[in-house]
C-alpha cells in the first residue's frame, strides 16, 4: 500500500494526486510525518480495526481562546501527543522500518490561536530514529 505525497484540485475541482494522476509514494521522513498528522487529527473510536488509535485534537481544543482556555489546550495537547507518541512507537515495533521512518521523539512546538483564521495552530517537531528532524503545522478551526 503506498500513501499519497500531496493532493491538489485542478481547474476541473477534483483532486488529483499529480499531473498524471498516478499516486506517488511517499517515505522517508516525509511519511514519518504524515503518520504523525494523521494520528494527531484521528478521533479515538473511528478506526474499526484500532478503536483506541488517533488523538483526535479538535475534541480536545476549545472554540475559542483566554488565557485559561490557553493553558488547559496546551496541556490537554501536551498529554495527547505523549499518548499519539506511544500509540505510533507500539504499531512500530511490530514492523520492519528504516530508521528515517521510525519515530524517535514527537514534542510539542507551539499552540496558538490565530484570531484572523479563528482557530488554533499547532506545532510539532517529530524526530526520526536516525536524528532528522521535521516541523508540521496542523491548523485547527472550529
Amino acid at each position: 500500500m503506498s500513501d499519497i505525497r500531496t493532493a491538489v484540485p485542478n481547474r476541473y475541482d477534483y483532486i488529483i494526486s499529480t499531473s498524471t494522476n498516478i499516486p506517488l509514494p511517499v517515505t522517508g521522513l516525509s511519511k514519518l510525518v504524515q503518520e504523525i498528522v494523521m494520528g494527531i487529527i484521528t478521533k479515538p473510536g473511528s478506526d474499526f480495526f484500532n478503536p483506541e488509535y488517533g488523538m483526535g485534537i479538535g475534541n480536545l481544543l476549545p472554540a475559542t481562546s483566554t488565557l485559561i482556555t490557553d493553558q488547559t489546550a496546551r496541556s490537554a495537547v501536551a498529554k495527547g501527543i505523549m499518548s499519539i507518541t506511544e500509540q505510533i512507537m507500539t504499531n512500530q515495533r511490530s514492523v520492519s522500518l528504516p530508521d528515517n521512518e521510525r519515530l524517535q521523539a514527537l514534542a510539542l512546538v507551539d499552540l496558538s490561536y490565530d484570531t484572523t483564521n479563528m482557530g488554533w495552530e499547532v506545532s510539532v517537531r517529530v524526530t526520526a530514529a536516525n536524528g532528522l528532524t521535521a516541523d508540521a503545522t496542523i491548523s485547527v478551526r472550529s
